[in-house]
Parts: structure tokens; C-alpha cells; sequence
């Protein structure tokens, strides 16, 4: 483990160093204040929505959707979004899943008005549909 000591403190330095950037290094961002923009929340609420059993969202969909944000922090996204912005991979991302579990539910379920009268198999693949797309191009 000596290859790693220091490691740390020298991170810590580059997160703190304000002229980081001028350098191409950029800090490391937590899931709150990735997730933290209009937009980002906008996709994050209708996920929530659509899902309409709280813990079935907090269990599952925002531990993936938080570990996403920390993993692709502001990367910028080589292509461009569906309305042919440029996003950064997080948002495009997000809103990919949101489009996914929208679809998938009004596809497969279109007589079901809430999630928790689907079954748990059910639900398990939408949960699966999501994190694909989510973490589609990683």
C-alpha cells in the first residue's frame, strides 16, 4: 500500500487549488451538488413520479441515479441530445432513463395507474430497463 500513501492529501489539495482547472483537473463533486441543477432535478422528479411508491424510489432508483452522478461527474457528452444540444453525459444520462421508465410503463402497463399494483417481478424489470439506460455508454 505504499503506492497509494499520499495519496489522498494530494487529491485533496487538487480539489481545494482554485487554478485546478487551468490544469484540466476539475474537483470531485458529490451526488447532491451534481444532481443539484434544474435540469438534472426535473429528471430526477419525474422518475419519482412515475415510480409513485416512495421507497421503492428511495431504495432503489436514487442510490443508482447517485452513484451515477458521482461516477460520470460534469463529463462533457460527445454527442449531442435528443434536441441536438449539447449536454453533459449526467443529464443526457438521467434523461434517457426518465424517457425509459415512461415508455416502459406506458407500453407494458397501461392499465396500471400506480406502481405498487405491479408486481414485484415487474417492477425488478422496469428497475432493470432503468439502470440500463442510465448507465448506457459507460
Amino acid at each position: 500500500m505504499v503506492l497509494f500513501q499520499g495519496l489522498k492529501r494530494h487529491l485533496q489539495n487538487l480539489n481545494t487549488n482554485k487554478n485546478s482547472q487551468s490544469f484540466g483537473i476539475y474537483p470531485i463533486k458529490v451526488a447532491a451538488d451534481l444532481l443539484g441543477t434544474k435540469e438534472n432535478q426535473s429528471f430526477v422528479r419525474n422518475v419519482k413520479s412515475l415510480i409513485k411508491f416512495s421507497r421503492c424510489f428511495d431504495d432503489l432508483y436514487l442510490p443508482a441515479i447517485e452513484k451515477f452522478a458521482e461516477f460520470v461527474q460534469n463529463i462533457p457528452e460527445d454527442q449531442r441530445d435528443f434536441f441536438g444540444q449539447q449536454a453533459e453525459f449526467l443529464t443526457h444520462g438521467l434523461e434517457r432513463a426518465s424517457r425509459t421508465v415512461s415508455l416502459c410503463l406506458a407500453y407494458f402497463f397501461p392499465e396500471k395507474t400506480d406502481f405498487s399494483n405491479i408486481s414485484e417481478h415487474d417492477a425488478l424489470w422496469i428497475y432493470a430497463t432503468f439502470t440500463a439506460a442510465l448507465f448506457l455508454d459507460v
